[in-house]
């Protein structure tokens, strides 16, 4: 039969049942210690003053219904309640700014890269952190905003046209040269060997390419290593001639004069007397086939006598006497000479009576020779060596000399033959000297590229800040285009 249990003993069994519920409530939530908020009745936030103070974990402080770490909570920093701005984080119970910002006014600023507190906080002194417009903060210093330029050591520059900085900050191009689309290049027709600009058409140590050196006593003329000639003497074939009076070279290599013409200031042409009949020189005053004008022909039993054909030779002005059935001046005849007959040859003419050589020429062997060149320079075989050439006299009683060459487009300076038109160091004259900043053209000292003359210095006044735009107008900063860029950190 069953066992039967008093009332007291029932009760006793309910009360103990009710302990073990409350004990397993607390372990739920072990931040607590001593009290479930099922305790309280409902609707209660937090034990009332009666109730036993709420216990945290070690480090931990009950607010607001929660346990919380006062030294990192964002809502109670330091203290119940004390939230810190959405800006700012908890560290060590202080709101602070994240770290690499720092306060300034009521705000965190990076002032490694915020304009307007670039290094520190610009309220604190706004013209030394505050960058000005047209700049940006980069590492907490001001930097110039030069897009599309670029910031070379403070200053905006087109590494395109910059010599200073041609396709990078502080890529010097060499003094003869200028910056084109970023790199170096020589101008106004020269090439560049190595860092130097040279003129391929006349440089002897880079005739037509570089390195390609002319020999001793040669020139470099259009490219090509020559035989070098005095000033006035071209080279023909390897001969130094005169243009103006070889019977060969008449005006140009290779014209030759015929008919007994001569050359005279660079034509063919019949000497003084002498007169053109069918390509051939004539003096119309004798010739019996020609007498007075071409074609005019005197018959057997006549001669050509001052031009008329006469039976009588004429006694005025001076006597002339019958050669062959023509009357000739045998004073001045070249074919009679002082007695009929007697020609003169070997480029002599007759002068009163005498075959003579011509002034500027002496006779050589059987033939009037030009002591002015290489071959016979002041005297009969006297040969110019390698490396000069003969140049005339100053006046007609001094003698020529051979003298260190140099082809008709240079000039001797010193020991050396130079172009007086593109040479820096000999500019429009022997000495005269440019600036490194300058090149030589024309024959005079022009500065390079686009650059200005301000001041005897060549500068570009599109990027130069101490004549920004023109001479003179100096910017703090930089220059960009002929106009002053705003300084950094000043307002300017």
């Amino acid at each position: 039969m069953g066992r039967l249990y008093s009332l007291t003993q029932l009760s006793c069994a309910v009360c103990l049942l009710a302990a073990v519920a409350v004990s397993c409530g607390q372990r739920a939530n072990p931040a607590y210690v001593g009290f479930s908020r099922t305790d309280a009745g409902a609707g209660d936030a937090a034990p009332s003053d009666g109730d036993a103070a709420p216990a945290c974990s070690t480090q931990l402080t009950f607010c607001g219904g929660d346990c919380v770490d006062l030294q990192s909570s964002s809502a109670h920093c330091g203290a119940c309640d004390n939230a810190c701005g959405a800006d700012r984080i908890c560290a060590q119970g202080q709101c602070v700014c994240p770290q690499g910002e720092i306060a300034c006014g009521t705000t965190c600023v990076d002032p490694l890269k915020d304009r307007l507190n670039c290094g520190g906080c610009g309220a604190d002194s706004p013209t030394q952190y505050q960058c000005a417009t047209g700049s940006f903060c980069a590492n907490g210093a001001c930097q110039l905003q030069c897009d599309p330029l670029t910031n070379c050591s403070g200053i905006c520059t087109s590494l395109n046209f910059d010599a200073a900085n041609c396709g990078g900050c502080g890529n010097a191009c060499p003094t003869a040269m200028e910056c084109a689309n970023g790199g170096c290049a020589c101008t106004g027709g020269m090439s560049a060997c190595g860092s130097q600009c040279v003129d391929l058409n006349t440089s002897r140590t880079n005739c037509g390419a570089c390195g390609k050196v002319c020999g001793a006593g040669m020139q470099c003329n259009l490219g090509n290593c020559e035989i070098r000639c005095a000033t006035g003497i071209t080279n023909c074939k390897g001969a130094c001639v005169d243009l103006k009076s070889n019977l060969n070279n008449c005006g140009a290599c290779g014209v030759a004069c015929t008919g007994g013409a001569i050359c005279s200031n660079s034509k063919c042409v019949c000497p003084a007397g002498y007169s053109r009949c069918n390509g051939v020189c004539i003096d119309l005053t004798t010739d019996h086939n020609n007498c007075g004008a071409c074609g005019t022909k005197c018959t057997s039993a006549q001669f050509c006598n001052q031009s008329a054909c006469a039976a009588v030779c004429a006694t005025m002005p001076v006597p002339l006497r019958l050669c062959g059935g023509s009357c000739f001046d045998v004073t001045s005849n070249d074919k009679n000479c002082g007695d009929c007959g007697v020609a003169c040859s070997g480029g002599t003419t007759c002068v009163a009576g005498v075959c003579t050589c011509p002034n500027g020429t002496i006779p050589c062997g059987n033939l009037c020779t030009d002591v002015t060149t290489n071959q016979n320079c002041g005297g009969c075989g006297v040969v110019c060596g390698a490396g000069t050439v003969c140049s005339p006299g100053a006046t007609p009683d001094k003698m020529s000399q051979c003298v260190p060459s140099c082809n008709a487009n240079l000039t001797l300076c010193g020991n050396t033959c130079v172009d007086t038109n593109t040479s820096p160091s000999n500019c429009g004259g022997c000495g005269l000297t440019c600036t490194s900043d300058q090149v030589c053209g024309n024959g005079q000292c022009q500065c390079k590229g686009n650059l200005t003359l301000c001041d005897n210095t060549c500068v570009n006044t599109a990027t130069d800040r101490t004549n920004c735009g023109e001479c003179g107008h100096i910017c703090t900063l930089g220059c960009f285009k002929g106009a002053c860029l705003v300084g950094l950190n000043t307002g300017q």
